[in-house]
């Protein structure tokens, strides 16, 4: 069941011996990406659990400095991910899994590679950090939702953002829309250049992505 306001969240807990340990948000989305019934979106079998020591993910639960041996008293959470599916250039469907952001940036012309905001971009966020910076404050990943967030900044308020960023200090944007949604869809005429994880996935376009509760164990 999905944390609500005020619940607690987290409990002591002891990993079993064959729990996998794992250092990155992408690495967790890797291993689950066997497991997941891409047509029912859902992840299968008994809840995958994971030890994790590094990524955004981890940062969001607190980032504990422990070794994340089986024998050591860990912290447990239960925790959403999120499931994607889009298309490259070439028409074909692709899916991934991820646990913490999926980051998208309409390509130009003129910049294939354009930074974040400076043309229409997205956020999807299951985790409060995206890429070591606080870009998704409210996100919480065990309560069942996603934040989005999509537009386009000036190159001044880009700065300014930035440094927002740092902090989780976030102002509401005229330019940015922000929703909490369990499914986001794009336009399925628009193309982004897609990270997952922080994984380059490279171009795609019509893109849902799922948010499916209460998929994993995470103990850091």
């Amino acid at each position: 069941m999905s944390i609500r306001r005020g619940q607690n969240w987290g409990a002591p807990g002891r990993p079993a011996a064959a729990t996998p340990v794992v250092a990155s948000d992408a690495a967790v989305g890797d291993r689950l990406e066997r497991l997941v019934d891409w047509d029912q979106r859902i992840v299968v079998g008994e809840m995958p659990s994971f030890v994790l020591t590094g990524g955004d993910l981890h940062r969001t639960l607190g980032a504990p400095r422990r070794r994340g041996t089986p024998e050591e008293l860990l912290a447990e959470f239960t925790c959403d991910v999120m499931v994607l599916s889009a298309r490259d250039p070439a028409g074909t469907e692709i899916g991934a899994v991820a646990v913490a952001h999926v980051v998208g940036v309409q390509p130009t012309a003129l910049r294939r590679r354009p930074p974040l905001w400076s043309t229409p971009s997205l956020v999807v966020a299951n985790a409060a950090f995206v890429l070591g910076d606080n870009l998704a404050p409210r996100a919480h990943p065990g309560d069942g939702w996603i934040d989005v967030t999509s537009g386009m900044l000036h190159r001044r308020d880009r700065g300014r953002a930035a440094i927002r960023a740092r902090t989780g200090t976030h102002v509401p944007h005229p330019d940015l829309t922000e929703r909490r949604v369990r499914e986001w869809k794009a336009d399925p005429r628009v193309t982004y250049l897609l990270a997952v994880d922080g994984r380059s996935i490279g171009r795609v376009s019509d893109l849902r992505v799922t948010v499916v509760p209460d998929a994993i164990q995470v103990f850091v």
